[in-house]
């Protein structure tokens, strides 16, 4: 099956419209039994999913409502039951492994993104409204909105989720998967992505790792649903879980300990990978391969059966690079790693 689909047009509304036309039924199948999976294998208070999906449809600015609008027109698949699909996250949240890290040749990326039901990820898409910059997204098919992703700025972003010690106070507070599509499309650079974040709500905390393949700027933002702090990638590495890096109200669950030994054996796996000794695991075969035996490590990678590392992503953005792990679970090790081209800033082609 090709998991690799792009998608062009004038406005929000007709790239929904194009989308939904692709698809077609296929969608509607597809959706639905994602929904009856996630009903049976994540047991879940009656109610919570369609409450969830209310309050997420409510919270999405307009152009990515007609968007949604435009696929479930074309599509024929209902608004509430798309709007459940991408609700999900709200009750079921994920946990994911990820890193900066600068060499000589510039900064890289790897990412394992771990969630649930696996058989249904590994799915690229490209989208393109005029006037706005061209994205990828990594994730499940069809999808508008993504935790992965990249644009045609060679602005890479992803996002781990994290726990908040705060409340959106606005009614306009946005799902972060919402939000990194919105800045792919309209930042060229960190201090764009930045701006963003401080005129933003969040529903929800995110870990937000950014680079700007242009100049190689590169950060980590741990971000609350109303407030952000930066760490800026110097020399070395930046690696991140699901846990805030700075203490939190005493009243707030410790980290998760699960969380905390990720981050510690990828950042034990860094400082090998940078004195060498990654290169001698896989035998001297290059930068891409030293960084997938990290993600692959069983320390770092995660398999519960129902959910783990359902695709894992390397991302060389000053080359305009990306390696595509999926087809297989856990990802890292099991998946087939596909070289993708960051979408040019002018795209002719998408450059798969």
């Amino acid at each position: 099956m090709d998991r690799l689909h792009q998608f062009d047009a004038r406005s929000h509304f007709d790239l929904g419209r194009s989308m939904g036309s692709h698809y077609g039924s296929q969608l509607t199948g597809y959706i639905s039994r994602f929904l009856v999976d996630l009903k049976r294998v994540f047991p879940f208070s009656p109610g919570s999913l369609e409450g969830a999906a209310h309050a997420w449809l409510s919270s999405l600015p307009q152009c990515y409502l007609e968007e949604l609008e435009g696929i479930a027109m074309s599509s024929g698949c209902p608004l509430h039951t798309i709007a459940q699909w991408y609700a999900h996250d709200q009750v079921i949240p994920g946990g994911c492994t990820s890193f900066l890290v600068r060499k000589d040749d510039g900064v890289w990326v790897g990412r394992n993104n771990d969630y649930i039901l696996p058989q249904y990820w590994g799915y690229a898409t490209g989208l393109r409204v005029r006037g706005r910059h061209p994205v990828v997204l990594f994730g499940l098919m069809g999808e508008s909105f993504s935790g992965t992703g990249c644009s045609g700025q060679q602005l890479w972003l992803h996002y781990n989720w994290l726990p908040a010690d705060d409340w959106p106070s606005a009614a306009s507070a946005v799902s972060p998967f919402v939000l990194l599509r919105l800045m792919l499309e309209q930042c060229s650079t960190l201090a764009d992505v930045e701006h963003h974040l401080s005129h933003s709500a969040r529903t929800t905390g995110m870990t937000l790792s950014a680079v700007d393949g242009k100049t190689n700027d590169s950060a980590v933002f741990q971000c609350t649903c109303q407030s952000h702090r930066r760490w800026d990638l110097g020399e070395g590495y930046l690696a991140a879980a699901n846990h805030s890096w700075t203490s939190v109200g005493s009243d707030f669950p410790p980290p998760d300990p699960d969380s905390v030994a990720r981050q510690k054996t990828v950042e034990d796996l860094l400082e090998g990978f940078l004195g060498g000794e990654a290169a001698a695991a896989v035998g001297g075969t290059g930068t891409r391969a030293e960084l997938a035996f990290i993600l692959a490590h069983p320390d770092v990678e995660q398999n519960r059966v129902h959910s783990g590392t359902v695709y894992s992503t390397i991302a060389w953005p000053q080359q305009g690079k990306i390696w595509y792990g999926s087809g297989g679970f856990p990802a890292a090790s099991q998946g087939s790693w596909r070289l993708l081209r960051f979408p040019p800033a002018n795209p002719v082609s998408w450059g798969w």
